[in-house]
């Protein structure tokens, strides 16, 4: 381990490892072997001491995992040897030695040894044994595991020898050590893995090569008590034999590598300084080098430590970054835009891969028939948390639904029934929550599923801004990655959409809302009711304020690398469900409103109770609204048309040179719908 390993971030790790495999299953560590059915027992083939469990005339050798920091290794695969001597081929060991670097968790699963030691000493026919002798490494206790290459044929006849696979002896150089003197036995026998945990939790064992090991690494070993005769009668040596090897964890000592490989290309880069004539004035020609040429990058810091990067680790940082942090990534230059566009189109492809839909096939659909992509997947590209999604959504608009969906037949997909299941519930009526239906399809090879969401309008968006929440509000388009909630969402939190007041049980939306807190996310509340009386903060979490997908607090990322914004037509603008304060002290709740312009000319409103609105529904849209030329008009619209005075406030939000008008009711409001209106 180098200057630049970070043994206390390493150790912390280290005690997590072990305080989670202790919770999870039995019992770690030699306290294993020290129940009343473990016993020493005599062996033959070769002649030794084994601790081993017995019950049910069964006797299974007792094997012990304990984890550390890998500090010292002699390792396969073995390329050469300097002698084949008999005396130097029966000494050829696989080795590791593990420590904890103070760690306290690491030193109880060592204590028992002690115990152990004791009892192959209490054994029968045993008048000396050599015990344990781990050594320290850096002041602090070791545990060391060993497991010879080969044993001696006089000692075990009558066991079969096992081939050395590639990994271990790729020149051959062990087989033609033993000729006919050793074998290879399940006893040289030692397993190399590395173990990684799945997204949903479940632990996945798969084979490393031996040479992947490097000191600095978390690992599990696992080996069991052997002790072998010496040449005088009734001496033992005890060794803890190696039996497998398990990676943990490398990125300490890969972070350890790259930081001291950065600085010595660095100090290599400065050189000794050479001393200069004579001070000449920059040209034009050397102030185009000096600043746009890749050397001016490397000054800084970021730059300079980005581009030592090797590429794979790129990739492996790139693809933990939310769509925030890549827009801003994008900014830096150029080369690094076209970089990041590239990541996070292999970012969606990965995460489609599953429905046999090709990039240039999905953002064709996207593009021809309007739609986007929504749901659990548009979430996780751009907010990474290594969730799998279970489907794919498509939302759409109305009246491109039987395309898409005839599309998709032709690349394998078939219509799943949709049976109703009784009784109904207020989430199955058609166009609630501007859903006029959900058309469900299934992949006949595969079995992946596609969910067709279709749009009660001429936008696909107006599901979206309809979700029950603020962190599904994000989707990708034909053009662009969208993200209408980017600083809450990266946080793994959101605000609550109120669609209907009327309703206040609605199953299903409740059910996608504990889902999303059972993967991590949190709600928080909302902004605070307005009021005419005090002031109103404007932040990400104001539910009063008519948001577009092209104002500045939604995050978009181009596919474009020469673009650095994209809208989705129709223009389509929304106001999350919220509270006002009436003049008199009551305070009603406004539900969500979702504003489309068609054609240019027509606007159409959308929600769940527009036939049954109070006025309070009908003022809340144009609270916040831009100011421009049709606001008089709105205004004498509504005084002509409703009973009730309003007082207009314009105030400058955040930019001057943008006023909004704020509609404050200040006498008592009906209950009046429109049609009483």
């Amino acid at each position: 381990m180098n200057w630049q390993y970070n043994s206390d971030e390493a150790r912390t790790r280290l005690d997590s490892f072990i305080q989670e495999s202790r919770q999870k299953g039995p019992a770690r560590g030699p306290s294993v072997t020290l129940d009343e059915t473990t016993n020493v027992v005599m062996y033959t083939d070769p002649p030794c001491l084994r601790m081993v469990k017995t019950g049910d005339d069964v006797h299974e050798e007792v094997a012990v995992t304990v984890a550390g920091i890998l500090c010292d290794k002699v390792l396969p695969p073995v390329l050469s040897l300097r002698s084949h001597k008999f005396e130097h081929v029966r000494y050829l060991r696989q080795f590791v030695r593990l420590t904890g670097l103070g760690s306290n968790n690491f030193q109880e699963e060592l204590s028992p040894f002690t115990v152990i030691e004791s009892r192959f000493r209490n054994t029968v026919d045993v008048t000396d044994l050599q015990g344990f002798d781990f050594g320290v490494y850096e002041g602090e206790p070791c545990v060391a595991l060993h497991a010879r290459y080969l044993t001696e044929r006089r000692l075990a006849r009558s066991l079969r020898h096992i081939p050395f696979p590639p990994e271990i002896d790729p020149n051959h150089a062990l087989e033609d050590a033993r000729d006919t003197k050793f074998i290879r036995t399940e006893d040289n026998v030692v397993q190399y893995a590395r173990k990684i945990v799945e997204h949903d939790g479940s632990i996945r064992i798969e084979t490393l090569r031996p040479e992947e090991f490097k000191e600095g690494d978390i690992v599990e070993a696992t080996g069991t008590f052997v002790a072998y005769p010496t040449s005088e009668p009734g001496e033992y040596v005890l060794v803890f034999v190696l039996r497998a090897l398990t990676m943990l964890c490398s990125s300490f000592r890969e972070a350890s590598q790259v930081k001291r490989k950065a600085r010595m290309e660095e100090e290599e880069r400065k050189g000794p300084k050479r001393k200069r004539s004579k001070v000449d004035m920059p040209t034009a020609k050397g102030l185009k080098r000096a600043y746009i040429s890749p050397h001016a990058m490397e000054r800084n810091d970021f730059f300079a430590g980005w581009l030592k990067l090797p590429p794979e680790l790129k990739d492996h940082v790139f693809d933990f970054l939310s769509l925030s942090d890549v827009i801003s990534f994008c900014q830096v230059s150029l080369p690094f835009r076209a970089y990041a566009i590239r990541r996070m189109r292999t970012r969606l492809v990965g995460l489609t891969e599953r429905y046999e839909l090709p990039l240039y096939t999905l953002l064709l659909i996207l593009d021809r028939t309007n739609a986007v992509i929504s749901g659990s997947l548009a979430l996780e590209l751009v907010h990474p948390t290594g969730l799998v999604p279970n489907n794919l959504d498509f939302v759409c608009p109305i009246q491109e639904a039987d395309g898409l969906c005839s599309f998709l037949f032709t690349k394998g997909y078939v219509p799943v029934p949709d049976r109703p299941i009784f009784p109904l519930i207020i989430d199955d009526v058609p166009g609630r929550n501007c859903i006029e239906a959900v058309r469900t399809l299934r992949h006949s090879v595969r079995g992946s599923i596609i969910h067709v969401i279709v749009s009660t309008s001429s936008s696909p968006l107006t599901p979206i801004f309809s979700a029950h929440s603020t962190f599904l509000m994000n989707f990708v388009s034909a053009s662009a990655i969208y993200s209408c909630y980017p600083s809450l969402t990266e946080k793994c939190i959101g605000v609550r959409n109120v669609t209907d007041k009327m309703v206040t049980v609605q199953p299903r939306r409740q059910q996608d809302q504990e889902k999303y807190m059972h993967r991590g996310f949190t709600f928080v509340e909302g902004c605070q009711p307005l009021s005419g009386t005090s002031p109103h903060v404007v932040t990400e979490t104001c539910l009063h304020r008519t948001r577009a997908v092209i104002d500045p607090e939604t995050a978009v990322l181009p596919f474009d690398m020469f673009r650095s914004s994209s809208s989705v037509w129709p223009k389509t603008e929304w106001r999350l469900g919220c509270k006002l304060i009436l003049s008199g002290g009551d305070v009603v709740t406004a539900e969500t409103l979702i504003e489309v312009y068609c054609d240019g000319t027509d606007n159409w409103m959308h929600g769940n109770n527009l036939g049954r609105l109070i006025v309070s529904n009908i003022v809340v849209p144009l609270v916040l609204a831009p100011f421009t030329i049709h606001d008089k008009e709105i205004k004498r619209t509504v005084k002509e048309t409703m009973s009730f005075s309003v007082k207009v406030h314009a105030f400058a939000m955040q930019d001057d040179k943008y006023k909004y008008l704020v509609w404050r009711v200040v006498t008592d409001l009906k209950e009046t719908t429109i049609g009483e209106t």
